[in-house]
């Protein structure tokens, strides 16, 4: 064991995931067998730490060990749906989908630590992948629901979806259909999912590419203008240089046209850049997969130059670009020190050995890059825009659906204004702000943000209201915000014509990032 499996004196628990035993027997009656093999072993590699030699472990002792064994794979319930590997794959797009799931496929020899073979072997899909509410119910139990890792999943779709952030997403999607069901005296399976979806939408839950259309919120009837807006990329400051040794990628929002391209480059003699841009096709999906154009553009001599790529597209509906940057040993790009909305950058790494077909995820990596930008400029765009703010979507898809001021500067007081042609009453206002859903907030312990708070998230902002032209009244006001979602209620409805959000600092970010803003009238209660 300790030539096939990694042993540090220094790991967390976390990185001792490969002890694993008891696939080949009954999980549910051995489960003493196999807690006692688990902690023989666990004993047994503290005795190699300890007494080996081979660790610098004189000192070490043994803080704790689990009494009960953590169940990967266990019972599961058969609904209306068994959700599969091609449904993970292929990334189905259920009409009544109510959670997503993003892990690969990951197998485990039954054998456990035992195995000869591999510890693990991964699947990826493109993106993320939605599951649908059919397999959360039982087929033959009418008031069964299902959460977590019992849902109505095959053996190699159960290997993605058991992850406890996966599980978390069905936790909502069960309770609230739970309290659905309840409330209408209705089975599982007969429960309305556009009210189920509308709900889980209006609670903040991830249900991917879906808009909400609630007919309550009276936000998707505003008109919405902000005192500024980004209109167009322009990372022209950069700091550090990136010599294009392998294949660069970045993502860009295109809304309604890209146009204006140019990349900021050094080169060491004439030479040519060749740029490919793809289409991801799913909106979820951030690698490149049909390729829609390409052009290679001559470069002279020379140091921080602006390149213009001629490259123009103007989809049918606002999506998101990749352009692959082909790798050419003359030519260096240049990167800042800062993230830019609505752009990933990547590199290419070569494909693992042991990966018998493409995975296009693990093609690319933001190692290096992760808040960082390549020096880049674009013409107009609207990804951006005031009406980003009530266009029903809560989470990024073809496009960061959000509304970005422009740079803060010094001076504070930007805002965004809702305005409805007739006085409405309120009676609670929901902001959504940027949580960046790029960044990594893995649990495992082995690395941290250099933040305790994200930096996209509004910090100081006040709520102001006005009936017709009067004047601007305070309704609520928060300081030192660290939360995506705020909920403000009103102790008396509030009538008026216009609502706007002033920003007066952010924890970090030079703009003001909104992801969406809400509006109900008297009735409607939050969960």
């Amino acid at each position: 064991m300790p030539q096939r499996r990694i042993i540090k004196a220094g790991d967390n628990g976390c990185a001792y995931w490969w002890i694993e035993f008891g696939g080949e027997l009954d999980t549910v009656h051995d489960n003493e067998r196999i807690r006692d093999e688990l902690w023989s072993v666990i004993h047994g590699i503290w005795d190699h730490i300890k007494n080996s030699g081979d660790f610098d472990a004189e000192t070490m002792t043994l803080e704790w060990v689990g009494s009960v064994p953590g169940k990967r794979e266990y019972r599961r319930f058969v609904g209306d749906y068994v959700l599969h590997q091609g449904d993970i794959l292929g990334q189905t797009p259920f009409a009544d989908r109510v959670a997503f799931g993003g892990w690969s496929i990951d197998l485990h020899p039954p054998q456990g630590m035992y195995a000869t073979e591999a510890a693990a072997k991964q699947r990826y899909a493109d993106g993320i992948y939605h599951i649908p509410y059919r397999s959360l119910y039982s087929v033959n139990t009418s008031n069964l629901l299902f959460a977590g890792r019992d849902i109505s999943a095959s053996h190699v779709a159960f290997g993605s979806t058991r992850v406890m952030a996966t599980c978390a997403t069905l936790g909502q999607a069960a309770g609230t259909a739970a309290a659905l069901c309840a409330g209408h005296g209705v089975t599982p399976r007969a429960l309305d999912i556009a009210e189920l979806q509308r709900t889980l939408l209006r609670e903040d839950a991830s249900v991917i590419g879906l808009a909400s259309t609630d007919p309550d919120d009276l936000a998707l009837r505003a008109t919405v203008t902000a005192r500024s807006s980004l209109t167009r990329l322009a990372v022209e400051t950069p700091r550090e240089r990136w010599p294009l040794a392998a294949d660069a990628g970045i993502v860009l929002p295109v809304d309604p046209e890209l146009t204006g391209l140019e990349l900021l480059v050094d080169a060491a003699r004439d030479t040519q850049l060749t740029i490919e841009l793809y289409d991801p096709e799913l909106g979820q999906n951030y690698v490149p997969r049909r390729l829609v154009d390409s052009v290679t553009v001559p470069v002279t001599a020379g140091a921080a130059q602006w390149i213009d790529t001629g490259l123009t597209w103007s989809p049918e509906t606002p999506r998101n670009a990749f352009l692959v940057v082909r790798a050419n040993a003359d030519l260096t790009l240049h990167r800042t020190g800062t993230p830019t909305p609505g752009v990933l950058c990547f590199t290419r790494v070569p494909l693992r050995p042991q990966d018998e077909t493409p995975q296009p995820l693990r093609e690319w990596t933001d190692a290096g890059l992760l808040r960082r930008t390549f020096g880049l400029r674009t013409g107009a765009t609207s990804a951006f825009a005031p009406a980003k703010a009530v266009d029903g979507y809560a989470r990024p898809y073809a496009g960061p659906h959000m509304w970005v001021s422009e740079p803060l500067g010094e001076a504070a007081g930007t805002w965004l204004e809702l305005a409805w042609p007739e006085p409405v009453t309120l009676s609670r206002i929901d902001l959504l702000a940027d949580d960046d859903v790029n960044e990594d907030l893995i649990n495992l312990h082995h690395h941290r943000t250099p933040f305790d708070t994200l930096p996209t998230l509004l910090r100081d902002y006040r709520i102001e209201a006005r009936r017709d032209d009067g004047p601007w009244r305070v309704l609520a006001r928060t300081s030192d915000n660290r939360r995506r979602r705020r909920i403000h209620t009103f102790q008396e409805p509030v009538t008026l014509s216009a609502a706007r959000i002033v920003v007066e600092a952010t924890n970090g970010a030079p703009s003001a990032h909104i992801v969406a803003v809400r509006a109900y009238g008297p009735g409607v209660q939050g969960w």
